[in-house]
């Protein structure tokens, strides 16, 4: 029962991170793989706030 937990908050966190580094990490000047690492190693939540709070990356 305990890998079933680990495994359903695995994905979840796995899922959080991909969907914050796709939405919030195209514009944000971290780009997306470095929000996306961000959001795994810390938590998406954390992602989302550093790739909000930071300027968006300029249009050549």
């Amino acid at each position: 029962m305990q890998e079933l937990i680990f495994f359903i908050v695995f994905v979840v966190w796995y899922a959080g991170a991909l969907i914050v580094s796709e939405r919030i990490g195209k514009n944000s000047r971290l780009g997306e793989e470095w929000t996306f690492f961000i959001g795994f190693m810390f938590t998406p939540v954390v992602a989302a706030i550093l790739g909000l709070s930071l300027p968006k990356k300029q249009k050549p």
